[in-house]
C-alpha cells in the first residue's frame, strides 16, 4: 500500500474540487527542552518522550481535541524502542506498558488504532 499527502491551500482545495482533502487543524515542533539535559538518568527522558509529550499536547490544544480522538498517527520510530516509548509518551499506553499494544496489534492495520500503517510483521 502507498499513500502520500499534498499540502495545498484552501482555495487550491476549492478550485480543483478536491471535496477528500484532510484539513491540517493542530501542529507543533518540539526541541530538546531542559528535562533532556536535567540529569535525571532516565533514558525515556533522554529518547525524547518529554518532547513527545509536549508536541502532541500543544498539537491536540490547537486543534481541540484529545489524542484518543485521532483516527491516525504515523509516528517516526527510528528504533523499536522509541516506538513503544512514543506510544506511552502520547498516552496511548500507560509507561511501561506500550508493548502490550504490540502484542495485541492495536498498533496497526484492523487494531485500535492504527497508530503505525504498516502491516504487522
Amino acid at each position: 500500500m502507498r499513500a502520500c499527502a499534498i499540502v495545498a491551500s484552501e482555495r487550491f482545495v476549492d478550485e480543483h474540487g478536491l471535496w477528500r482533502a484532510v484539513e491540517i487543524a493542530g501542529q507543533a515542533v518540539v526541541t530538546d527542552l531542559p528535562s533532556t539535559f536535567a540529569g535525571t538518568n532516565s533514558s525515556i527522558t533522554i529518547c525524547g518522550a518529554d518532547m513527545t509529550k509536549s508536541a502532541a499536547l500543544a498539537a491536540c490544544e490547537e486543534a481541540q481535541v484529545a489524542v484518543q480522538d485521532v483516527d491516525v498517527i504515523e509516528l517516526h520510530d527510528c528504533f523499536s524502542a522509541n516506538e513503544l516509548i512514543t506510544y506511552e509518551a502520547l498516552g496511548l499506553a500507560e509507561e511501561g506498558r506500550g508493548h502490550e499494544l504490540v502484542e495485541r496489534e492495536a498498533t496497526t492495520y484492523g487494531g485500535e488504532g492504527p497508530w503505525s500503517t504498516r502491516p504487522a510483521a
